[in-house]
């Protein structure tokens, strides 16, 4: 009995040095290897200095930036998670009637002007970084007039930086855009 509990043991500790320890260390240096920004958190750097992850959303609320979509974690990634409201919950509709009011109020919209839905609900995650082309349209004219530039300059900026993707919709990553915003003489 006593040698199966020793043997027993023996796999468990060999095991976890194995799994636990020697496995990720291995693939963290062949990440670092091959994909040394990826595995890195996919960091932006502008002037040796590091701006934030292109993978994680920042929240700006300068009316000289593009804002990205509202966050139930403040953009924090952990933990990430959406606000898990469905669409009869009342907590939901007053925040969605909230945001609505204040983008329409930030940017000088009509009451009939579209808000795109990524305006004023989160992501499943709550640190989306992207927020969608049209949403980035609508910010143009509160940027140019905070910037005192060409709302076709910014324009121009914000399709430049459409991404494409080959199974969803074409999203804009808002920290690229604004890092290209900054550029701008």
């Amino acid at each position: 009995m006593k040698d199966h509990i020793k043997k027993a043991a023996g796999f468990i500790i060999f095991f976890t040095i194995l799994c636990g320890l020697i496995y990720p260390l291995v693939i963290t240096g062949i990440g670092n290897l091959l994909f040394p920004n990826k595995s890195n958190g996919s960091i932006i750097t502008v002037q040796d200095k590091n701006s934030g992850s292109e993978l994680i959303g920042q929240t700006f609320t300068s009316d000289r930036y593009f804002h990205g979509r509202p966050s139930a974690t403040n953009n924090t990634s952990m933990p990430s998670s959406g606000t898990n409201y469905g669409p009869t919950s009342a907590n939901l509709k007053t925040i969605v009637d909230s945001l609505t009011k204040e983008i329409r109020t930030f940017n000088n919209l009509k009451e009939n002007d579209y808000i795109p839905p990524d305006a004023v609900f989160s992501s499943a995650s709550g640190v989306d970084p992207h927020i969608s082309p049209r949403y980035a349209f609508l910010q143009i004219q509160r940027i140019a007039k905070a910037r005192n530039i060409k709302e076709e300059t910014i324009r121009q900026l914000v399709e430049k930086n459409i991404e494409n993707s080959v199974f969803g919709p074409q999203v804009v990553n808002v920290l690229k855009l604004n890092i290209a915003l900054d550029g701008i003489k």
